[in-house]
């Protein structure tokens, strides 16, 4: 299907779109953000070699970083936000830089990319099933997604300062996808391996998901009980 030009415009507009919506979602907490596609960059850096056909070559990765790392600082000290329009731009770019590696890298499997991208994505797709679920407008907001259940959490936990809380929570989801990250980067061209690391992410995030919720249950029940 993909050698048909119609088809692979529309898939590859889908998927930036999905993208885009999926970042959108995941912005919530300070550093989450910023700091996942901080990552995604560093990972990727190597794969530029100077070759002329990348959009991007090492002097723009080094510029863009340390744009991308004062942003993370500023919003980890909540003196600045990307916002919905910082959120859309930047994961647009990243996504239009992702698909020109793949396209002039025959190297990396498919699923790398995938792996680099799989929380935003994820947790787009898991929201639209999480609602249609519950019977629930998938175009409304809601405040179910993992990581305001993550924030809850720690919040209860730690009694810090809501504001530090939210950093440190956007840190913490950040060191998850650090691992997937590396690990994935361990042997990007061999598609078995890359799908077992995606499929590992899958179940950490809904192994969590489903211990959280029922935390939550359990803390609402006693309440109404009590």
């Amino acid at each position: 299907l993909l050698d048909n030009y119609l088809f692979k415009i529309f898939f590859t507009s889908f998927c930036i779109l999905i993208l885009i919506n999926g970042t959108n979602f995941i912005d919530g907490l300070n550093t989450i953000v910023s700091g996942y596609y901080l990552l995604i960059i560093f990972f990727i850096s190597g794969f530029f070699d100077g070759k002329d056909f990348y959009i991007l070559n090492h002097e723009v990765i080094i510029y863009f970083s340390i744009v991308l790392a004062s942003i993370l600082i500023l919003n980890g000290l909540n003196l600045l936000y990307l916002g919905d329009n910082g959120a859309y731009l930047l994961s647009f770019f990243i996504g239009i830089i992702l698909i020109d590696l793949s396209n002039n890298n025959s190297s990396l499997s498919p699923y790398y990319i995938a792996n680099l991208l799989w929380y935003p994505a994820y947790e787009n797709l898991f929201s639209i099933i999480r609602k249609s679920k519950n019977k629930k407008s998938i175009l409304k907001p809601d405040n179910k997604h993992l990581h305001q259940l993550i924030y809850l959490f720690i919040k209860e936990k730690l009694k810090f300062d809501v504001k530090i809380v939210n950093t440190i929570s956007g840190i913490i989801i950040n060191l998850f996808n650090l691992f997937i990250f590396a690990f994935a980067t361990l042997n990007y061209s061999n598609t078995k391996f890359q799908v077992m690391i995606l499929c590992i992410s899958l179940v950490v995030y809904n192994s969590i998901y489903i211990l959280l919720m029922r935390k939550i249950k359990h803390k609402d029940l006693k309440k109404n009980n009590g």
